[in-house]
């Protein structure tokens, strides 16, 4: 069950960077009812998948730095 939350989390942080509308890491955990610690964790996990995801500090969201496309089917 918890690896299906994680799955659950990272596409739905998926959607918000491919949207660029994450926020900062605290709206972003806020958000997701997680941990900063675990929002920081989901993202390096998109990071090794190869996912180019940067923080824009003036627009203070997560972006994608390149195409990027994830496809989890739940």
């Amino acid at each position: 069950m918890n690896n299906l939350k994680q799955l659950e989390r990272i596409r739905k942080i998926h959607k918000l960077v491919k949207q660029e509308a994450t926020g900062t890491p605290a709206e972003l955990s806020k958000r997701l009812r997680i941990s900063i610690r675990q929002t920081y964790s989901l993202l390096e996990q998109l990071r090794e998948l190869e996912a180019p995801v940067k923080f824009d500090r003036k627009a203070r969201t997560y972006y994608y730095d390149g195409a990027f496309d994830l496809d989890i089917t739940i």
